[in-house]
């Protein structure tokens, strides 16, 4: 039997990087539980599951998405196979990619982001407008830079 490939070892270590991250810069959960207990398959399924989009992609010098929840993938209208692995620049329209960059430059200097605002684009070339984008590193358990998330709860359809 197959799993979801949010679950797999790679992506739940993944997710455990992003959530400790996401405290340490934010001092808040990424999700609320209503169990501390809760195993981290069930806290990957909570997460892949929310209504606001996370999006995690690697270090790399084209950085490439790793992880995309549910509510992402709606979004960019793409499946989990067609958006990992893809580059993350994509997720913008083109004019937009220097600015997108220069944000995601300033959050490397370890300087999470609460309030990015910014226009991205569906695979279909729908334009949307990100608000209150909250983006941060993650960090591995020896401190070094793995990637950047990001994640956010409101938008709306450029027209």
């Amino acid at each position: 039997m197959n799993k979801a490939p949010w679950l797999t070892k790679e992506i739940l270590k993944l997710i455990k990087r992003v959530r400790t991250s996401y405290k340490k810069n934010f001092g808040e959960d990424l999700v609320n539980l209503s169990n501390s207990l809760e195993s981290e398959i069930t806290i990957n399924n909570i997460i892949f599951n929310q209504m606001h989009p996370l999006l995690i992609h690697n270090i790399e010098d084209d950085p490439k998405i790793k992880y995309a929840n549910a509510a992402a993938l709606k979004l960019w209208k793409l499946t989990w196979d067609q958006m990992i692995g893809m580059p993350s620049k994509l997720t913008a329209p083109p004019e937009e990619r220097k600015q997108r960059l220069e944000h995601l430059n300033k959050v490397i200097k370890n300087k999470p982001i609460k309030e990015y605002n910014g226009i991205r684009i569906d695979s279909k070339g729908t334009r949307f407008k990100i608000n209150n984008a909250k983006i941060w590193t993650i960090l591995d358990e020896t401190g070094k830079n793995v990637g950047q998330a990001a994640t956010f709860n409101s938008w709306s359809i450029n027209k």
